[in-house]
């Protein structure tokens, strides 16, 4: 049965009203070039693609809650292009923090700092989540803006929202990378 007293159907229709995930697992690091995608990924997110194709000419929801699925579902594929296509898509009518973050997160997985270092900014303006910071300042150092990681790594540490421990070793990781003594920056 699709349909219970929680709304399944409704959620399973639109996952943008459910708090999405910010960041997908390992945002931070780039995917090495031995990592594959599994069988059952690609039947799970052909699935997915099918299902939400077919709900969304049956039962007809916004416009972004069906590219946000549909790019969640091209981001497993580790289909990037794809997956960013879909996230602009659902920008088109509402600027969402975690659409932007995702893409940005999809940006930085191809190699492209730069495009991701200006969607985390946009998100990071709009609402600043720990996570959407970690992985801004992780992209500020990339491109060797080593200031502004630092800015917003103590931006991070001044703030009281709460930190989960992967955010906690994600940020100590940066700060033993932004100490002063640390050979792998260099001084500007």
């Amino acid at each position: 049965m699709l349909w219970n007293s929680q709304g399944l159907l409704f959620r399973t229709l639109c996952p943008k009203l459910i708090r999405p995930p910010i960041i997908p697992e390992g945002a931070f690091r780039r995917m090495s070039e031995g990592q594959r995608t599994s069988v059952f990924r690609y039947i799970r997110a052909a699935v997915r693609l099918c299902f939400h194709t077919l709900s969304f000419c049956t039962f007809p929801v916004g416009d972004d809650c069906y590219y946000i699925a549909k790019a969640r579902a091209w981001s497993d594929l580790k289909a990037y292009p794809q997956a960013i296509r879909c996230f602009k898509k659902a920008l088109r009518d509402s600027d969402n923090v975690y659409v932007r973050a995702e893409m940005a997160w999809c940006y930085n997985q191809l190699g492209m700092t730069e495009q991701a270092l200006i969607h985390y900014r946009m998100a990071y303006q709009s609402y600043k989540h720990p996570k959407i910071a970690i992985a801004l300042a992780w992209a500020e150092l990339d491109l060797d803006h080593v200031e502004e990681s630092r800015s917003v790594v103590h931006a991070i540490r001044q703030s009281n929202k709460p930190l989960d421990a992967e955010d906690i070793a994600w940020l100590q990781q940066l700060e033993k990378k932004l100490a002063p003594s640390s050979p792998s920056v260099e001084a500007t």
